[in-house]
């Protein structure tokens, strides 16, 4: 039965990808390189932590500065830009009524993400999320990232239940890799940056969070 229901924030709670590729490409233009776009049109890649795009990116532009450095002067860019980020289509029903489960059966809510604390508690000010989520935890609070299963098991931990009573809902590759390996129930919600990743360890894969209710979680305990 499940315990707590985990969300991962960028691309599944707030339409935030193009905005952190807007920042990542007006950072490598300030170096006097010229960004090229994937498939998707990022100049990302989605699902895996902003240090480790760095570092691609580093080694694929050839900048020298120190990840640190790029780091605090692409926040800047992105932590204004955020202001202009928007809820994914359904989430603030799905959030309402998981709260009134919340009450009615104590299942926990937490967030868990390769982005940073504060442009996560940033976002969640925006949209008055604070008193709906029990937990965030992003990479900086485990050793190792998605697609290891770390940062779910530490919310597993810090609730006190078990990895297989969790739901993770996720968008992208490495997230879905990492609700499975830490032993837990997954619902994969492609979207248009991630269509062409492989969501094969999804236990359910949906089109939108407004497909989602207690029946259908409920349902991966069948």
């Amino acid at each position: 039965m499940v315990a707590a229901i985990i969300f991962d924030h960028d691309g599944v709670m707030v339409d935030t990808e193009p905005l952190q590729s807007k920042a990542w490409i007006e950072m490598l233009k300030k170096y006097g390189k010229e960004p090229e776009l994937y498939e998707n049109g990022l100049v990302h890649i989605v699902g895996i932590s902003i240090d480790e795009n760095w570092k691609i990116l580093k080694e694929k532009y050839n900048v020298e500065e120190e990840i640190d450095s790029l780091e605090e002067q692409r926040g800047e860019i992105y932590f204004n830009l955020l202001k202009e980020a928007q809820p994914i289509e359904g989430l603030m029903d799905l959030l309402k009524n998981l709260n009134k489960e919340k009450i009615s059966k104590g299942i926990m809510l937490a967030i868990a993400s390769s982005s940073n604390k504060e442009y996560i508690e940033a976002v969640v000010k925006k949209f008055g999320f604070e008193k709906m989520f029990d937990l965030i935890v992003t990479r900086k609070d485990v050793e190792k990232g998605k697609p290891n299963p770390d940062i779910y098991l530490k919310v597993a931990n810090e609730f006190r239940v078990k990895p297989s009573d969790c739901v993770v809902l996720e968008d992208s590759q490495t997230g879905v890799e990492a609700g499975y390996h830490a032993g837990m129930k997954v619902i994969a919600i492609p979207n248009e940056y991630t269509l062409a990743h492989d969501f094969s360890k999804a236990n359910k894969i949906i089109s939108s969070l407004k497909e989602i209710d207690l029946n259908l979680i409920n349902c991966l305990y069948d």
